[in-house]
């Protein structure tokens, strides 16, 4: 399975899909405990990746369950899985 990270970029995962990925991730969705200089994505970024991709898309970074409840009510989500640390 491959996987490929396009941080906001829509045309990024256009292209990865078209090269053979399986899945595609964007993020950080908020300030996250480690990688703190990523780039934010909006949730307005995985509704159009959304509607142009036919691969799973992934929401990756700083991910809690009150923004996880903002993705699951704008998106068509089929699974969500949030990975905790002990700060959060």
């Amino acid at each position: 399975m491959i996987g490929v990270t396009c941080h906001q970029h829509i045309k990024l995962a256009m292209q990865a899909e078209k090269e053979g990925a399986d899945y595609v991730a964007f993020g950080r969705f908020s300030p996250p405990v480690t990688k703190s200089d990523a780039p934010l994505v909006t949730v307005e970024t995985l509704v159009q990746a959304e509607k142009v991709l036919h691969i799973p898309i992934i929401a990756i970074g700083g991910m809690t369950l009150q923004n996880a409840t903002v993705l699951i009510m704008s998106l068509n989500v089929i699974h969500i899985m949030l990975i905790m640390t002990k700060k959060q």
